[in-house]
């Protein structure tokens, strides 16, 4: 939800908007296939990449907040971020 009208927005600024989904989708930009736990991306979406707006994790409202579930959604979100540092620095 964010991330669409984040899209919106930018495009409508004549920003170049870039998506990395787990699978393909019916997106108005182009959109690079990624998969966090087989830590596997197309590094060709950081291209001539100024800058990542990074909302990907586990859905916070997927299910009840057991402390289980407050390490899964933590962890999805370091994982996603470290994974996108680590392709940045090499």
């Amino acid at each position: 939800m964010i991330g669409r009208r984040l899209t919106e927005l930018l495009l409508a600024r004549g920003h170049n908007v870039r998506h990395l989904a787990r699978s393909g989708d019916h997106s108005v930009v182009d959109t690079y296939l990624w998969n966090v736990g087989e830590k596997k991306f197309d590094r060709d979406a950081l291209k001539d990449t100024d800058a990542i707006i990074h909302l990907a994790g586990e859905n916070i409202g997927a299910k009840r907040w057991t402390q289980k579930r407050k390490r899964e959604i933590l962890e999805s979100r370091v994982q996603s971020t470290r994974m996108l540092g680590d392709a940045l620095v090499t």
